[in-house]
């Protein structure tokens, strides 16, 4: 299974930095979606894209997915350049 480790954001009402250096770990759906025909919703025959696990760092994610036979991907964070003041 496929899964993807992503750096948690801070948010924009967020001045410090805790929270800022949590990596999260989330796993691919690999049983594909289907839309339900009465209200059109999309599902899916399992619960595992509901899983979210946070790390201290992205090397104990990796880890982690080595050991349970998960393939990575990595999706970097983009860097905000600040803002000057004048």
């Amino acid at each position: 299974m496929q899964c993807y480790v992503t750096q948690l954001q801070k948010s924009t009402t967020q001045s410090g930095k805790k929270r800022s250096n949590i990596w999260v770990l989330t796993i691919n759906n690999p049983y594909g979606y289907f839309r339900d025909s009465c209200y059109g919703w999309q599902g899916c025959s399992g619960s595992l894209q509901q899983l979210r696990l946070t790390f201290p760092d992205y090397e104990a994610a990796q880890l982690y997915a080595q050991q349970h036979n998960l393939v990575v991907n990595k999706i970097a964070t983009p860097s905000v350049a600040p803002r000057r003041r004048s």
